[in-house]
């Protein structure tokens, strides 16, 4: 199966930017969908970012205390079958 890339979700108008602050997930790791893959944290609130889709890890793409702005790679997985 070919690779995919979760990227950052655009957050709010108003925001532009959010801080990576921990990841739930290390390479290798298979995840259900819906599972707690990352944290990022804003001006305004922390969020838990869960995964789309089952998938094992193939590469995470940030290290804690990126900044990240919409649409920045997070992680690239490969989807299980």
């Amino acid at each position: 199966m070919s690779e995919r890339t979760y990227t950052l979700a655009e957050l709010a108008p108003e925001l532009d930017e959010a801080v990576l602050v921990q990841w739930h997930v290390r390479a290798g790791q298979a995840v259900a969908a819906d599972a707690d893959l990352v944290d990022v944290v804003t001006d305004k609130a922390t969020i838990t970012i869960p995964a789309p889709t089952g998938a094992t890890i193939a590469r995470l793409a940030q290290a804690v205390d990126a900044r990240l702005r919409p649409d920045s790679v997070m992680c690239t997985v490969t989807p299980l079958a």
